[in-house]
C-alpha cells in the first residue's frame, strides 16, 4: 500500500457544520481518521477556520483522541521535501493532496467507510 497525503476539512466533515461553533461528530469520522492514520497515511486538517476557531477545533479533537494531524493548513514535511524549490515562506496557499474529503465536494459527502475504501483502492493501485 503506497502512502497518501490526504487533507480533511473539518466543518461539516469531521463534525456536523454549526460554525463558530463545534457541532457533534459525523458518524465513522473519528474511526476512520484513525484508520488511515494506522495505515501511515498522512494527515492535513485543511479548514477556514483560523486564531480562535481554530484553536477551538484543535483542542476539540485533542479532546476526542484525534491530534495525529502531519499539519494544519499547509503541505506535509513530505511535501516540502518532495519540492524544495517552493520555499516555505513562498508557498501556495493550495494544500496539495492525494485526496480530499470535504463535505462540499460535487455529489455531497460519502459515508466515511465508503471514503475509507476508496482511499484504500487508490493506495493499493499499481502503476
Amino acid at each position: 500500500m503506497r502512502k497518501l497525503i490526504i487533507a480533511c476539512d473539518f466543518d461539516g466533515t469531521i463534525c456536523e457544520a454549526d460554525f463558530p461553533n463545534i457541532g457533534k461528530p459525523i458518524k465513522g469520522a473519528f474511526k476512520y481518521l484513525r484508520k488511515l492514520k494506522d495505515d501511515n497515511h498522512e494527515l492535513i486538517l485543511w479548514t477556514c477556520r483560523a486564531n480562535k476557531s481554530l484553536m477551538d477545533a484543535l483542542c476539540w479533537l485533542e479532546i476526542n483522541g484525534i491530534s495525529f494531524f502531519d499539519a494544519v493548513n499547509e503541505n506535509t514535511e513530505t511535501w516540502k521535501e518532495l519540492f524544495p524549490e517552493f520555499k516555505h515562506d513562498k508557498e501556495s496557499r493550495k494544500i496539495f493532496a492525494d485526496a480530499y474529503i470535504d463535505d462540499k465536494q460535487i455529489g455531497g459527502m460519502q459515508d466515511w467507510g465508503e471514503i475509507y475504501e476508496y482511499i484504500n483502492e487508490v493506495a493499493n493501485e499499481t502503476d
